[in-house]
């Protein structure tokens, strides 16, 4: 399903992950500011222009409303992208919390809806500068695997996630660039988007009008 910082499956092999949430939302830590942004790896070069057609093929267009998340479809071959009509092909909510010294990381929670359950996936911020509890850059990683006999990737508790996350990789490969990316006279709020990459533009609408779809259900018996 998503990233938010690489494709769900390599995530799920070498990410640290949970059953279940580890992280109450609204828990207080930094949130990512509502609007449109990259995620960059190393030596990708950083977006000037919200038509995501003009983007380095390295980089992930992404958006955050509150507390979700989407992947944006980047368009194809020959078609431009508008400044104010974006696509979603995935969305998600995601919750942070602070490290346990002020030096560390936070960590960031993503809820992965799975055919009958949810996965929920963990990575480290680190924010640049924060305002109004709210930041705008940021390097990221994912929380590599914890070091069990049985070679597992699952935690049980937030402060098992949180020893995890530090310190930083020393590979460049796992660290990323979390940006958000801006242009003069254009509105960088995320709408509302239909989660098919086929359906037609739309205007922009509040995201609570837009609640993601229920997870389907094991049918009795």
């Amino acid at each position: 399903m998503l990233l938010i910082l690489v494709s769900a499956a390599a995530l799920l092999q070498s990410t640290l992950s949970s059953s279940a949430p580890l992280i109450v939302p609204g828990s207080g830590a930094p949130m990512a500011e509502n609007g449109i942004w990259a995620l960059l790896p190393a030596d990708c070069a950083a977006p000037t222009s919200l038509d995501i057609s003009t983007w380095d093929k390295c980089s992930q267009p992404l958006g955050f409303v509150d507390d979700q998340v989407a992947v944006l479809e980047r368009p194809g071959p020959g078609k431009r992208a508008k400044a104010d009509q974006f696509y979603s092909i995935a969305r998600t909510h995601y919750a942070a919390a602070a490290g346990v010294q002020p030096s560390d990381p936070e960590v960031v929670q993503i809820d992965v809806p799975m055919v009958f359950s949810h996965t929920f996936l963990y990575l480290a911020v680190t924010p640049k500068s924060v305002a109004g509890g709210r930041f705008e850059d940021a390097q990221a990683w994912p929380v590599a695997c914890l070091a069990q006999s049985d070679g597992g990737c699952t935690a049980t508790t937030l402060a098992q996630v949180q020893g995890a996350a530090i310190p930083s990789p020393t590979d460049a490969a796992r660290l990323y660039r979390l940006m958000r990316v801006t242009a003069a006279a254009v509105e960088t709020a995320l709408p509302a988007a239909p989660t098919s990459p086929s359906a037609s533009p739309i205007t922009p609408a509040p995201i609570e009008q837009q609640p993601l779809p229920p997870v389907p259900t094991k049918p009795p018996g």
